[in-house]
């Protein structure tokens, strides 16, 4: 997976590892996972400009399908930043 974002003259530039597992309970229930894994060097976090910009993540969602046209997802993510918080 690599990336790159630019703004304002800086560029950075991100590699990593990323899965996905979707399973469907039935037809109006479906349950996902995922995780991104960055594969670059960590940046402090006052890094300046820019922090580490791609901090490792692991999520997941579940999907209601009401009808064929409408359906409503909640979903749930962590993010590991170098310094080792999660949120």
């Amino acid at each position: 997976m690599p990336a790159t974002s630019t703004g304002g003259g800086i560029n950075y530039r991100n590699v990593g590892i990323t899965g996905i597992a979707a399973f469907k309970v039935n037809e109006r229930i479906s349950l996902y996972a995922y995780g991104n894994k960055s594969l670059m060097p960590k940046r402090s976090p006052y890094y300046y400009p820019m922090p580490n910009f791609a901090p490792d993540r692991i999520g997941g969602m579940i999907n209601f399908k009401f009808n064929e046209s409408s359906s409503i997802s909640i979903g749930v993510e962590g993010i590991k930043y170098p310094q080792g918080a999660y949120w």
